[in-house]
């Protein structure tokens, strides 16, 4: 086999083993990416898990406390308006840790699909550099007649 045909090939086929590990590269960065976004979605669970836990928590003292006040519960405006607003707040504060977690998730798919996307392009561009090595080995095996 003529020596600059065998160097076009060897070169395209190094071409393409790069563009493989290329890929498997921007696949594995993928998967540790929605590795991330699984856990941030755990932990915004657990946020708003720990948040109405409190809630409760406060809400079973503010009552305790209102009752050994001699409060009534049930007939006080002001304390109905204070547990009202306690609830609001607390409410609040889950909704924003679940538009957090959303928005979070949408952007780590976003860069796990675009790291896909990445790898899929050097792995076509591995091929077309392949093919034009080998296309260049044969032209030069051509010219110099051997």
């Amino acid at each position: 086999m003529n020596p600059l045909l065998l160097a076009g090939i060897i070169q395209g086929a190094g071409s393409i083993i790069g563009g493989i590990s290329a890929k498997n590269t921007a696949d594995l960065n993928a998967f540790n990416i929605e590795t991330e976004r699984k856990l941030s979605e755990a932990q915004a669970k657990e946020r708003s898990r720990m948040r109405i836990q409190a809630y409760e928590s406060n809400l079973s003292a503010n009552m305790a406390s209102f009752a050994a006040q001699g409060r009534d519960i049930s007939s006080s405006m002001s304390v109905k308006a204070f547990l009202d607003k306690q609830k609001e707040v607390a409410s609040q504060d889950v909704r924003a840790v679940q538009n957090d977690s959303f928005m979070r998730s949408v952007q780590y798919k976003s860069q796990a699909s675009a790291e896909r996307a990445t790898g899929r392009a050097k792995m076509v561009r591995s091929l077309f550099d392949a093919g034009s090595s080998i296309v260049q080995g044969r032209y030069y095996a051509q010219k110099t007649g051997t």
